[in-house]
């Protein structure tokens, strides 16, 4: 791998880290966009939550009771799916 290479992929990961961080940090202003992203791309067959273990209706119903968001890693999973699906589109 060259140096450029490495360099690139190392500030990929550093942004993705970054837009992570930016999710959590606007909090519940953000969560129904990000589970209207989530249901859309169920519905286009681009995803199953169960898979990938991401919050069923259910679940999502006590999240918004409870005041709670999207953890850190349920946000990477669906920061990958919007990245294949722009790259896909």
């Amino acid at each position: 791998m060259t140096d450029e290479v490495a360099e690139l992929v190392l500030k990929g990961n550093y942004l993705q880290t970054q837009a992570i961080s930016g999710m959590l940090a606007v909090g519940h202003a953000a969560f129904d966009s990000q589970i209207r992203f989530m249901r859309g791309l169920e519905r286009a067959d681009r995803l199953d939550r169960a898979i990938e273990f991401l919050p069923d209706e259910e679940t999502v119903d006590a999240l918004t009771q409870a005041g709670e968001v999207l953890t850190r890693p349920e946000l990477s999973v669906l920061l990958s799916y919007g990245k294949m699906t722009l790259y896909e589109d």
